[in-house]
């Protein structure tokens, strides 16, 4: 069996596209998840855009599994499959290679019909801005100047999946910025029992899971500083024995990090701002 390195999360859980001229989609914010319309081979489906998906999945029920990826919950098997056309915004990719992979589970959180996830990597080069006010994704080139938000924080990408270090307690520690996440995840040794909250049902691909409360205390998130998120424990350790590369020991829900304002991932220089 081959094997493919996936780091993807849902969290209530190169095919390079060069964008010429500005492109607005629209999408629908939904349980803290970005859905956006999405067209496979000339029939329109609903997609969960999802920066911490390293692929581009299609929800497929008994697959024929021929890959392994990583997830949260460890390896999870999946299926491979050529599609004719995909269409998004002004996007337009023939012949591509995606994953298959049985997203009932998302399909049942969300109560939609659900049929694929949409990673980031598909709109590099460009400049991307998620405004979670007007509900609009807009794609424009690397050259356009982002002065006006007051933080920024470097990321580099593994996997195809954005990845930055925080500081806590001193220590830096590798997260991923992941809009597929609608709360923030930290493992448990970052963070402190917060007593006034619940712990929550989590949902992944895999299932339902409980997850505690804890509050974590960030020094540092780029240029911004002194941060404290409350956030749900999760283990980290089944999907880093699967990883080759650095230790991941935390997500960030790109909608809580903006204040559901405006977030900008700059794909070409690594750098997302936001206020």
């Amino acid at each position: 069996m081959n094997t493919k390195k996936l780091i993807y999360i849902i969290g209530l859980l190169f095919v390079n596209a060069f964008v010429l001229q500005a492109n607005t989609i629209p999408f629908d914010f939904d349980k803290g998840l970005i859905i956006i319309e999405v067209s496979v081979d000339g029939k329109e489906m609903e997609f969960v855009f999802d920066t911490g998906s390293s692929d581009i999945i299609l929800h497929q029920k008994n697959i024929d599994a021929s890959m392994e990826f990583a997830s949260l919950d460890g390896s999870m098997k999946a299926g491979e499959k050529t599609i004719e056309n995909l269409n998004v915004g002004n996007i337009d990719k023939n012949n591509i290679d995606i994953t298959t992979m049985d997203l009932s589970e998302v399909r049942s959180y969300l109560n939609r019909d659900i049929q694929g996830m949409l990673g980031s990597h598909i709109f590099s080069p460009s400049v991307i801005y998620i405004n979670y006010i007007t509900k609009e994704l807009k794609l424009d080139s690397p050259e356009v100047y982002v002065d006006s938000y007051q933080h920024k924080v470097s990321y580099h990408t593994e996997y195809g999946t954005p990845i930055c270090n925080i500081q806590v307690n001193g220590t830096s520690y590798a997260v991923l910025l992941d809009t597929g996440a609608s709360t923030h995840f930290f493992d448990p040794s970052l963070g402190i029992e917060d007593d006034t909250r619940d712990g929550v049902s989590v949902t992944t691909v895999a299932g339902e899971q409980t997850s505690e409360a804890i509050n974590v205390k960030v020094s540092a998130l780029g240029s911004k500083e002194n941060i404290e998120f409350q956030a749900y424990s999760k283990s980290f350790d089944a999907m880093n024995e699967l990883l080759d590369e650095e230790m991941i020991m935390g997500i960030l829900s790109i909608s809580q990090i903006s204040a559901n304002s405006e977030v900008v991932f700059d794909t070409t220089h690594g750098i997302m701002y936001f206020n």
